[in-house]
């Protein structure tokens, strides 16, 4: 029996098979704490854990981050496009043609940026668990993730927390075609600070077009 089990376990898959299995029986029904470990503490005080397996991170947080991943690529996150959409809408109703030309020419330019730095960090706030949410990780919460949002943005754009810090993790996730994992000095403190400067002087722009078609 002995000799049968070493040479299946020269087998990569079988091994493979094995010691996914064990890490299963481990972990499988243990509680959430358990599935994690301490990554690092905002400015604000906030202490953050990530799953020591990417199987362990619920689907719900899955989903968005695949959902993020595909704005990283488009350059344009869905909080942006949802404004940027409504806005056009109020000034072709108004048939204001002129500014429905000049959004749709800033909308061109903006999906020439690097990256969307807004996308890139609701996928570091999926990722990541804050303390106060550990036993309810699995069920999304706008209001909290919104907090880390805001949070982990600070001081990423402070350069209180390195991208650098994170990229072991974030390996795991960061899979997209010309922002890939190869080159991760786009996403340090200067370039992200540009970036998010852009898309905030986009956002600001589409609000205000918003602002002075709606009287």
């Amino acid at each position: 029996m002995r000799k049968i089990l070493n040479i299946l376990c020269k087998i990569p898959a079988f091994r493979k098979a094995v010691i996914k299995y064990a890490f299963d029986v481990q972990y499988g029904d243990a509680k959430e704490q358990v599935k994690l470990e301490y990554r690092f503490t905002t400015t604000s005080g906030k202490r953050y854990y990530t799953y020591i397996k990417p199987d362990f991170i619920p689907i719900t947080r899955w989903n968005e981050i695949e959902t993020r991943l595909m704005e990283m690529q488009s350059r344009v996150n869905r909080e942006t496009l949802l404004e940027f959409s409504k806005t056009t809408k109020i000034a072709a109703e108004k048939n204001q043609l002129l500014t429905v030309a000049r959004l749709m020419g800033e909308l061109e330019e903006r999906i020439d940026l690097l990256y969307d730095p807004h996308a890139l960090i609701r996928i570091i706030s999926a990722l990541y668990i804050r303390e106060d949410q550990i036993e309810s990780a699995g069920v999304w919460n706008d209001r909290v993730e919104d907090a880390k949002f805001e949070d982990i943005k600070t001081d990423l754009i402070d350069g209180s927390l390195l991208f650098f810090s994170l990229s072991k993790d974030l390996m795991n996730v960061l899979t997209f075609s010309d922002t890939s994992t190869s080159d991760y000095e786009i996403f340090g403190t200067k370039p992200l600070k540009n970036q998010t400067k852009q898309v905030e002087a986009f956002d600001k722009m589409v609000t205000k077009i918003k602002e002075e078609i709606s009287r």
